[in-house]
């Protein structure tokens, strides 16, 4: 019963715990962008100074990523992004249907109301595909059909209130 203690107690920690298999966060590397984006009309684009690279201890270890961004499109669109381990190998996407495409996520605009609403991306990713300690990057793309996408922006390049710019980062952990 907690109510019956009293007088000094030591001071307790871990250090004397041992053959505990339990998970550690070996290292963290963050990358953060504030500047715009737009891009990938029609083909893949990386989003520029969305990328993070990060460097393994053994090739056992995994890596945690953490994507946020915000994205926006013109009305009638879609846009789609992957998040990309090393050049081309695209992580986390859906299976193959047909001519539909494979992406970590996305948006889609119909011809109404909402056009250049500002949708916040957020992904949270267990890579456990690695197996290096060369370094690793990891990055976003994205894809735009019929027009780009906007990163960090809303589509309209109008200054004011209504108009904001926003902040993105990928975060890679090794675990």
């Amino acid at each position: 019963d907690a109510t019956k203690l009293s007088g000094n107690l030591p001071a307790l920690n871990g250090s004397a715990l041992t053959n505990l298999d339990a998970g550690k966060i070996l290292q963290v590397v963050q990358t953060t962008k504030t500047n715009t984006f737009s891009g990938g009309n029609g083909s893949s684009a990386d989003v520029t100074g969305l990328s993070v690279s990060i460097t393994p201890s053994a090739t056992s270890s995994n890596v945690l990523l953490i994507v946020s961004f915000n994205m926006s499109i013109e009305n009638g669109r879609l846009a789609t992004y992957r998040i990309v381990r090393g050049s081309t190998d695209t992580i986390l996407i859906g299976d193959s249907n047909s001519a539909n495409i494979r992406a970590t996520g996305g948006i889609g605009k119909s011809n109404s109301t909402g056009a250049g609403n500002i949708y916040e991306m957020n992904r949270s990713f267990l890579d456990t595909g690695i197996s290096t300690t060369s370094a690793t990057t990891y990055k976003v793309t994205v894809y735009g059909d019929g027009g780009p996408a906007y990163v960090n922006r809303h589509y309209d390049s109008n200054t004011g209130p209504d108009y904001g710019r926003f902040a993105s980062t990928i975060i890679a952990m090794e675990v």
